[in-house]
């Protein structure tokens, strides 16, 4: 009896870390809002999903969402970004939020609405 238990036991934990590691690339624990150690310390996983998070204000990203049906089209937006931040946080010498950096990243890349793309806000 006590050995059925220990083996049940071993087969849920074993269940539950291969879930743990099968989890969606987007869904890791995010750094949106960290500083430039934290988001040099991050792993590459988190790096990624919290990349994901940031794309959800880029009508391209959302878009090419859209277009294929899947997150997974995000991926490669996220990756691109992920490298952007980086190589930015990397060479920066002082500290920003890394939200600003991956902004002014999206914003080199095309990928957000410029002042002239916005709707003029005034009444007609």
């Amino acid at each position: 009896m006590l050995l059925s238990a220990v083996s049940l036991i071993t087969n849920t934990q074993a269940l539950e870390t291969r879930w743990i590691k099968e989890k969606p690339w987007h869904k890791q624990p995010v750094l949106t809002d960290t500083s430039k150690l934290g988001w040099l310390s991050g792993n590459y996983a988190n790096k990624l999903a919290t990349a994901a998070d940031w794309l959800r204000r880029s009508p391209v990203a959302v878009a090419a969402v859209h277009d294929e049906g899947s997150v997974d089209a995000l991926k490669p937006y996220a990756e691109r970004l992920v490298f952007c931040v980086d190589q930015s946080a990397e060479s920066m010498h002082f500290t920003y939020e890394m939200t600003d950096v991956a902004t002014t990243c999206m914003a080199v890349f095309g990928w957000l609405p410029t002042g002239e793309e916005q709707p003029e806000d005034r009444a007609e």
